[in-house]
């Protein structure tokens, strides 16, 4: 019996639009996942220096978008 191949998904970025190859199931372009990540970084810094500050504030402060916060902190 043949073993099935792994195929690459073909999907297109939710933040950019670009089409990308991927075998995980991204919906972030290599450049946006990383872009992501570094503003989580930025995200997870700024409320550890400054401990009572709100989700609408790091959103301005960081120009990350709340529903970006949101998706990050479930």
């Amino acid at each position: 019996m043949n073993k099935p191949r792994d195929y690459m998904n073909v999907k297109t970025c939710d933040r950019c639009g670009k089409i990308f190859e991927t075998f995980l199931e991204m919906n972030y372009c290599p450049v946006c996942h990383k872009a992501l990540e570094v503003q989580l970084d930025m995200a997870r810094r700024f409320k550890q220096v400054n401990e009572t500050t709100s989700m609408e504030e790091i959103s301005v402060a960081l120009k990350v978008e709340m529903k970006q916060l949101v998706q990050w902190v479930r």
